[in-house]
């Protein structure tokens, strides 16, 4: 069993209440004798609260908490000089801002100067690269038109991405891709327009094939960027080879554009491809590739 603990004043009170207790029975032995009086009991009782009376004070609890040594502090390990100067790298590092993706999609309104930019001067290249042959072709300036704005878009995509990585994945190439699409419809329009057809299904087909040119346009930048990323000899051949299937400047076997190889390509359009890259360069970001 646990002792029982009193305070000072409990304790008091028991002795006080033992001394009555004593002094009632002395009263009753002496007024009725000690046969007509239960004196055990009483005795007993006396005693019982005798002996709770003197046990000792209930001892105070937040004294002793108060007066105990407090523990000894747990000494941590001593960090090690790579964990050290890494503490204090990262003490005096300051953060990196991110730039948001949308941020990163180069000066949109520079898309339309440089789209034109880039289609004059791909049309000099081919009227001063086309062989006399082809003037007598009825719808040659149409496919020069439109072959050079499919060249220009696709290089400059690229000629952006290199210089802010990651854009063909961001809005802004979808924006440079809608201007695309609008200027590829008037040009097929255009075309469309000595069959006077202005019926819904003749627009449907007119959009149907922007779609599919704009599709192949995208394949052929993401070949491309995967060529440059696998360090190709001749990365920008997807772009050359759907080109030169409209304007066949680069002739292969027997006069025929599908005949030729990757090299033969390059040099053909080796010195436009640079001239465009330069020319969108220097529009969108005010400088020239070496």
């Amino acid at each position: 069993m646990s002792r029982l603990h009193l305070t000072k004043s409990q304790r008091i009170a028991v002795l006080a209440g033992a001394a009555l207790v004593a002094l009632l029975l002395v009263v009753q032995i002496g007024k009725f004798g000690m046969e007509n009086t239960p004196w055990l009991a009483g005795a007993i009782i006396v005693v019982v609260m005798a002996v709770v009376g003197l046990s000792p004070d209930k001892p105070d609890v937040k004294a002793e908490i108060a007066a105990a040594p407090a523990p000894a502090p747990v000494a941590a390990p001593a960090p090690s000089a790579s964990q050290s100067a890494a503490i204090a790298a990262a003490s005096t590092a300051r953060p990196v801002p991110l730039t948001p993706v949308r941020k990163r999609a180069a000066e949109i309104h520079k898309f339309d100067p440089s789209l034109d930019a880039m289609a004059a001067g791909f049309a000099e290249f081919v009227a001063a690269t086309a062989p006399a042959a082809a003037e007598g072709d009825t719808s040659g300036a149409q496919k020069q038109q439109t072959a050079a704005l499919k060249i220009s878009f696709m290089v400059l995509a690229l000629a952006i991405e290199k210089n802010r990585h990651g854009f063909v994945d961001t809005e802004g190439f979808q924006v440079l891709k809608d201007i695309f699409v609008k200027r590829l419809t008037v040009l097929f329009e255009a075309a469309d327009a000595e069959y006077h057809d202005p019926s819904e299904s003749r627009r449907k087909a007119i959009a149907d094939l922007v779609t599919a040119e704009v599709g192949a346009s995208e394949r052929s930048i993401h070949e491309s960027i995967a060529n440059y990323a696998e360090c190709s000899r001749y990365p920008l051949d997807p772009i050359v080879a759907r080109i030169n299937r409209e304007v066949p400047l680069a002739f292969g076997a027997h006069q025929n554009p599908f005949a030729t190889t990757p090299e033969q390509r390059d040099g053909v359009y080796h010195t436009a491809l640079k001239t465009l890259y330069d020319t969108a360069t220097s529009v969108m970001f005010g400088s020239v590739a070496a």
